[in-house]
């Protein structure tokens, strides 16, 4: 399916943010090879949150506790609303709601996603041979294609019970605010342009293989300049307590991004927040610039400067991943991913999904989606 890759692929680099924004660059070159730059909102009503992105596909999370910072764990669902015609239909994951540190017997009793055998809606049972099971999709993301009738009943009632095979309940879903989460989907299909498609992929080129930090040129008397320029809170602190840490990631022959440690410490959490700056270094020249994003991620503003959080180049499919959690259970924050392009020399969104609510969600939704093609080196 349509997944960000989950948050526990990067266990132990969680980061608090003050506040997410996500805004169109405008000192970004427009080009009208790429799709209107528009991240959709998700938006949040009684225990549920929802919204589409910028293709109109629509989904709706279940939240956990009944105020922020809960974080309950459990059984949790999301629907997700199929792009066609007619009634809605939506088809039914169940999650795993992340839940801090427990010891291996409490993991053991706990429900999974594969325990639910049933649902109870009202004072109708619906079994999993009414709900169509996709087989195709494996834990923790079990899916089931939901009737027009289900949504309705759903919508009606009070809550949604999981059940086990032998009719014990695994867990209560609130109802409360899916009415409005269905309604905010219904009008943005209704807004869509006629015949709106998917975007055509983006094909860029697969970056070189990962080197070090010597073999790039970039040296630390660089990347205390940069921290100079921008004015970092490390400079404040002694030489000998000063952090002083950066990558480098290779985006083309010569080119490489290098991530600077700049961490603010007004949002001092407890949390080991990380922000950085993104510096373009071309090392055919000896010169580095700030780098450039057609949609800005998620970050901080340090004197009109962005910082993006936790970011990192994925060597499987050549995509920049940035994420910025606002705690870390992983349950609430932004996930962007984008990919290197060569003639613009900017990085070009292909992926955002985010959750406003700390709740206790097991799913991030997605608000912006192009397919990304990466040519073979």
């Amino acid at each position: 399916m349509r997944r960000f890759p989950r948050v526990a692929h990067r266990a132990g680099r969680a980061l608090v943010l003050p506040a997410f924004v996500l805004v169109a660059a405008s000192a970004c070159r427009a080009s009208e090879a790429l799709p209107p730059t528009a991240i959709g909102a998700v938006e949040v009503s009684g225990d549920w949150a929802f919204g589409c992105d910028n293709i109109g596909a629509c989904e709706a999370v279940s939240l956990g506790g009944e105020e922020e910072g809960d974080a309950p764990g459990g059984l949790g669902i999301a629907l997700y609303f199929a792009d066609t015609p007619g009634p809605l239909r939506a088809t039914l994951a169940v999650l795993a709601r992340p839940v801090d540190e427990v010891d291996s017997e409490e993991a053991a009793q706990m429900a999974r996603p594969a325990d639910v055998a049933s649902f109870r809606v009202g004072h109708k049972l619906y079994h999993l041979g009414d709900i169509d099971e996709d087989q195709g999709t494996e834990e923790p993301h079990l899916r089931y294609l939901a009737p027009p009738a289900f949504l309705d009943a759903l919508v009606q009632a009070r809550s949604l019970e999981l059940l086990d095979r032998k009719g014990g309940m695994l867990g209560s879903i609130s109802a409360r605010g899916l009415g409005d989460a269905l309604a905010h989907v219904r009008q943005v299909r209704r807004e869509m342009p006629a015949g709106a498609r998917v975007p055509a992929p983006f094909a860029f080129d697969q970056p070189p293989p990962f080197d070090s930090l010597g073999e790039t040129g970039f040296s630390p008397a660089m990347a205390v300049a940069w921290q100079q320029t921008v004015g970092c809170p490390e400079l404040d602190m002694d030489l000998a307590e000063r952090p002083l840490s950066y990558q480098a990631y290779p985006l083309e022959p010569g080119v490489r991004l290098v991530t600077i440690s700049c961490a603010p410490a007004v949002i001092g959490s407890g949390d080991d927040p990380n922000f950085y700056i993104p510096v373009i270094y071309d090392a055919r020249h000896g010169t580095s610039e700030y780098a450039r994003f057609d949609m800005v991620p998620g970050g901080y503003s340090l004197g009109g400067t962005l910082l993006v959080p936790d970011t990192w180049l994925n060597d499987e499919d050549g995509q920049l991943r940035t994420l910025g959690l606002r705690r870390t259970l992983g349950d609430c924050g932004t996930m962007m991913s984008y990919v290197w392009r060569r003639d613009t020399r900017e990085f070009v969104l292909v992926h955002a999904s985010a959750m406003p609510s700390c709740r206790g969600a097991g799913e991030f939704i997605r608000t912006y989606f192009r397919p990304a093609e990466m040519r073979p080196r």
